[in-house]
């Protein structure tokens, strides 16, 4: 399992670097260690912000801020403070399975996306309760996994190389690890992608006759 100081090490080894931190929260006095300090937050947010990774989306429902002015939209929403990137907007309403007195309601598991937009830490739309899916900026380390690793590793040596590596060589090895980190990132986006599976919101034709 990875973890932060395991992360800047393998990017730092990416450099030919001595990978040898031992953290980058206590001052350890490393040119390494600051580097790493400062860059790495910064390379975690940029990479989660490239994708909807599975281990790092959310779904919550929001509260509606009632005094707020909708400029256009019928609703505004709180904006969950963990809230990278909005995915998607939904309204869950629960429908009858059968048109009998008895019969029971379910949730609708295939809500229609519903149309939106984010300003201000605040959510605009048009639905009546808010359900929102969001890549959080909130993601322990612990759930990486290990194809996301490899494309961070990539990406912060990508961004350590031109304060490690100077002139020409530096540059051609930025070049490098670039394209290292952009064939990194699209297997990890594939093997993430293979982890959903569409519900398929089916109704028999019996029901749709009656």
């Amino acid at each position: 399992m990875a973890d932060v100081v395991s992360i800047c090490n393998l990017a730092l080894s990416y450099l030919g670097d001595a990978a040898n931190v031992v953290s980058i929260d206590a001052p350890e006095k490393s040119t390494q260690a600051e580097l790493c300090r400062r860059l790495y937050p910064m390379a975690v947010s940029a990479l989660l912000d490239m994708h909807d990774w599975s281990f790092a989306t959310k779904r919550k429902a929001v509260p509606e801020l009632v005094d707020e002015e909708g400029f256009g939209w019928r609703k505004v929403f709180q904006l969950p403070a963990d809230s990278l990137r909005v995915i998607s907007v939904k309204e869950y309403r629960y429908q009858s399975v059968l048109r009998h007195p008895f019969a029971q309601v379910f949730p609708d598991h295939d809500p229609t996306q519903a149309e939106f937009e984010v300003k201000d830490g605040k959510i605009y739309s048009n639905v009546e309760n808010a359900v929102v899916q969001y890549v959080s900026s909130n993601t322990d380390v612990s759930r990486f996994t290990p194809d996301f690793v490899v494309a961070l590793a990539y990406f912060l040596a990508h961004q350590l190389v031109g304060a490690r590596v100077k002139g020409k060589e530096g540059q051609t090895l930025a070049q490098a690890l670039f394209k290292q980190f952009q064939v990194s990132l699209s297997i990890a986006k594939t093997k993430d992608a293979s982890q959903e599976q569409k519900r398929i919101h089916f109704v028999p034709s019996w029901i749709k006759a009656r």
